[in-house]
């Protein structure tokens, strides 16, 4: 288990040369597949029965610049499971300490489950039939980034599952096993969505259409003159944004009544961020 205060700090050591191959073997490892062997200090080592765990909190603005396309594509990012929330705008000088008691009862379960020598998992047909809802509702996801993302989360649907009927000592799932599971998945699949979204950008272009469509989100209404001085951008980069967004069905536009002049205002504000969670539209 490798437990890091800050993810760049992991980053950051796979950038020196010593460690130039550990983003590959992570992600090799990741799969507990076969034995790995390495070479260390003139001596063989042979790594088995790996079962690799990191936790790590970064904060998204980091994210935002450090993320590319090939750290997707390539299945790094896509092994994490990434719990995030949005900025609520409250300021806590003394957050709330973590729970001991929480955590512990966390590991001591886990130590349980690991020691349970019970034999072959089974579904019951109520969980098979949950988990053919849920992977029917699911399985269709038109973003290329967030499926990338999701892809996994269909194994881990099931494995959680286990876990919640291990943790109860039964080697067969029952429906209210799967049901909590998927019920996490699709919230995790739901944050996945509004990460790629709202914070992850692949090119120049992607980022000035997040910078503006992220703006108008915060400040509810604008005009492309706000937007254009907010952002120091000039008229025709605002313009070819804004058309994008409009027709992507992000943003809507507002006319308002003429004045006593005759003049109109024209501004624009975001249209809801709608997805598949829980067989509902969240908004």
């Amino acid at each position: 288990m490798c437990i890091r205060d800050r993810f760049s700090s992991l980053t950051d050591l796979m950038e020196k040369k010593y460690a130039s191959d550990l983003k590959g073997f992570l992600t090799d490892i990741y799969d507990c597949g076969y034995p790995q062997t390495k070479s260390l200090s003139g001596k063989t080592i042979t790594v088995q029965n790996h079962y690799p765990n990191i936790f790590a909190g970064t904060a998204l603005d980091w994210l935002e610049k450090a993320s590319n396309t090939q750290d997707f594509k390539s299945g790094w990012y896509t092994r994490f499971l990434f719990i995030w929330g949005e900025d609520t705008g409250r300021v806590i000088p003394f957050p709330k300490k973590n729970s001991d008691k929480k955590r512990m009862q966390i590991i001591n379960d886990l130590i349980d489950i690991h020691k349970l020598t019970a034999g072959q998992m089974k579904f019951s047909p109520e969980a098979n039939d949950v988990y053919n809802d849920f992977y029917a509702r699911n399985r269709k996801l038109e973003d290329t980034a967030v499926k990338t993302m999701n892809v996994r989360l269909f194994d881990y649907t099931m494995k959680i599952a286990m876990l919640n009927a291990l943790s109860s000592k039964r080697t067969e799932v029952s429906k209210d096993d799967m049901l909590k599971s998927s019920t996490f998945i699709e919230w995790l699949m739901y944050n996945n969505a509004r990460l790629m979204e709202d914070h992850i950008s692949f090119g120049v272009w992607d980022t000035e259409i997040k910078k503006i469509r992220n703006l108008i989100r915060k400040k509810k209404e604008l005009t492309r003159r706000d937007i254009m001085r907010a952002l120091h951008l000039n008229k025709r980069q605002v313009e070819m944004v804004i058309e994008t967004l409009l027709e992507r069905g992000d943003i809507e536009r507002v006319v308002s009544q003429p004045s006593s002049g005759g003049w109109q205002t024209e501004t624009y504000r975001e249209m809801p961020f709608t997805t598949q969670f829980q067989g509902k539209v969240v908004n």
